[in-house]
């Protein structure tokens, strides 16, 4: 008894590890693309773009001396590698931005499919609306009062909750896939491996390729409206 412990506790440490890498390889794949929309919905219907919002807050919130020391940081960044601090200044905040809502993205993965292992790990689609509810009423309560738009601020909760929602569940799939995926017909262990492996690997790479695209035309269609609107 005392030996089958520590070989438990082993196991039940990888399978939340594998839990957790899963779910913050859901939370990216699934962050990529929305940033793209949020883009496009900024860009086509002059709705606020959530990532700028509130890397815009958090600067007027958090203390001055600490903006300050960012700021300091970011153009010793700039000039260490030859850009120009007032060229590349703005891009670097932007992207900033952007990373910062990618991770947040990323750890609301993680903690989804943390939340789902540990409740048995059957995942239901009311977990998933909650999920992208509580990821997106926060930021959208930071972004309806900073963001700069002529949309009724009904119109763009309703919108932007809506890409939310279908963020959070879209983990419920996926979750099913990664995680709780399981061959039909199993005889050896060997083969139960092989098969749950090449299973896994190609839904990878169908949902990178499909988490692809969405980005690409979410974010190439709104780069191409703002450029017309610069024009």
């Amino acid at each position: 008894m005392k030996k089958l412990l520590p070989v438990s506790l082993t196991l039940v440490n990888r399978l939340r590890n594998l839990s957790l890498g899963n779910g913050a390889l859901a939370g990216g794949l699934l962050t990529a693309p929305l940033v793209g929309l949020l883009y496009l919905v900024d860009k086509l219907a002059d709705l606020p773009f959530v990532p700028f919002a509130l890397f815009d807050w958090i600067a007027r919130v958090l203390p001055g001396p600490l903006v300050t020391f960012g700021i300091d940081l970011m153009i010793d960044g700039l000039r260490l590698v030859g850009l120009s601090v007032a060229a590349a200044a703005k891009t670097g905040e932007q992207a900033a931005a952007v990373l910062l809502f990618f991770f947040l993205g990323v750890g609301g993965g993680v903690l989804f499919f943390g939340i789902v292992k540990a409740r048995g790990g059957k995942p239901q689609l009311a977990l998933g609306l909650a999920a992208g509810a509580l990821f997106g009423f926060p930021l959208l309560a930071v972004t309806l009062p900073t963001g700069q738009s002529t949309v009724d601020p009904i119109i763009t909760f309703l919108v932007l909750m809506v890409l939310f929602l279908a963020w959070g569940i879209s983990f419920v799939p996926i979750y099913g896939r990664l995680v709780a995926l399981k061959p039909e017909l199993p005889i050896v262990e060997e083969e139960v491996r092989s098969v749950s492996t090449i299973d896994r690997r190609q839904f990878l790479i169908r949902l990178g390729a499909t988490t692809a695209t969405i980005t690409v035309l979410g974010g190439g269609l709104g780069a191409i409206l703002a450029q017309n609107e610069r024009r």
